[in-house]
């Protein structure tokens, strides 16, 4: 059977004709485009049916994933987008899922993929790790490492639904099996790959699967151990040093400069991804670079400098990456939404919530100005010069 999907072969990733390819792109899309709290407020703390929220994400995703979006990315020469889905916007209850919430990650990916452009797919929101987006998930419970949460499970259970759902699809790249996960021990880590992994083969056998380093423990945990499949990947992201690039608020943050006794520079930056590169669960293998990025907030204190020297180091060592992120409502990536705009958005979520406003009294106009990248957002200057050489090199 003649094989439609890329592939690992040792620490390369190739196409189906046995071409070498190095997957280049963007990061931080998803195609059910509802908040999630305040899904999780109204779903887990009102009672309200998740289903009613379907109708509204496919509609919405009509404004903001248009053809302006995938041509603005395939011009930049990007040939790859790291898509989301959260856990609970999939599975609804026992054995039942959304195939609205399905269908609209179908349609996105073959979107992309008729231009050229591959999907990594991503699984989050099943509180994976203890960051800040996740305490929503974790205050409710939903826990991916406590045995009396259902979420290890539900994740596992959901992966194959989407691996019978995607299988043989030549437009997906390969399954990012959780979005930076942070588990209590090697073990559980690898215990929890392991299963997800036999979820995934028992109805995709061909499509690679991204498994990330432990949050924390990268050098210790690593991956979890050995795994009985070749079609592996690995995944980390790379923010060094944190204060200048995820930090925007904090004052008096320059690049290359010095962090906690450490000295940042291109040199540092190469000489980092030189000693991930020798970990032993990560070595012989394809490794991605699932997110980076300075936000906008540091340029002219050298957040364009500091993306220039951390593309030249992934480009030089061959690595494939995703910069985070495409567009943001508020910390300046490529594109980010105006603040006016923000400010509607959240005002039309908050009426919806108390039953003063509705959705469906929005007009075509104003839906376009509200989720339409074009006419919500503003890009950032120099960003896409910087992206599209460094897409492109070598190629």
């Amino acid at each position: 059977m003649t094989r439609t999907t890329l592939t690992v072969s040792g620490s390369q990733i190739i196409t189906p004709v046995g071409t070498p390819i190095k997957l280049r792109g963007f990061q931080g899309l998803g195609a059910y485009p509802i908040p999630d709290h305040l899904y999780l407020e109204a779903v887990w703390d009102r009672g309200m049916d998740s289903y009613q929220f379907d109708p509204v994400a496919e509609d919405i995703l009509r404004y903001s994933w248009t053809d302006f979006d995938i041509q603005e990315i395939k011009r930049t020469g990007a040939n790859v987008i790291r898509l989301w889905t959260r856990l609970y916007e999939i599975k609804r209850g026992p054995a039942q899922y959304s195939e609205t919430a399905l269908r609209l990650l179908e349609n996105t990916i073959n979107r992309f993929g008729e231009q050229g452009i591959y999907t990594i797919l991503v699984m989050a929101g099943a509180g994976e790790n203890n960051y800040e987006p996740q305490q929503r998930y974790l205050s409710r419970g939903i826990n991916l490492w406590d045995p009396a949460s259902s979420a290890r499970a539900d994740s596992i259970e959901v992966w194959g639904v989407l691996a019978q759902r995607f299988a043989g699809n030549p437009h997906v790249a390969g399954y990012d099996v959780m979005n930076e996960p942070m588990p209590p021990s090697a073990e559980a880590l690898h215990d929890y790959y392991v299963d997800t992994m036999a979820a995934i083969r028992a109805h995709d056998p061909d499509h690679i699967i991204i498994l990330a380093v432990a949050q924390g423990h990268r050098d210790t945990f690593q991956i979890g151990g050995d795994y009985d499949d070749d079609n592996i990947a690995v995944t980390f992201h790379f923010y060094e040093p944190h204060n200048f690039t995820l930090e925007p608020d904090l004052p008096d943050q320059l690049y290359p400069g010095a962090y906690n006794g450490k000295y940042w520079d291109g040199n540092a930056i190469a000489a980092a991804f030189d000693y991930a590169m020798t970990l032993p669960q990560l070595q012989g293998r394809p490794i991605y670079i699932g997110e980076f990025g300075a936000g906008g907030e540091r340029d002219g204190f050298g957040g364009l400098e500091w993306t220039t020297d951390v593309l030249n180091a992934m480009n030089a060592r061959g690595l494939h990456y995703t910069y985070h992120q495409y567009r943001h409502s508020v910390h300046r990536g490529y594109w980010t939404r105006r603040p006016e705009v923000n400010a509607a958005i959240t005002a039309l979520a908050n009426g919806i919530m108390d039953g003063t406003r509705h959705y469906a009294d929005l007009t075509e106009q104003q839906k376009r100005e509200l989720f339409m990248t074009e006419l919500s957002c503003d890009k950032r200057p120099g960003i896409e010069g910087i992206l599209t050489a460094a897409f492109n090199d070598g190629r």
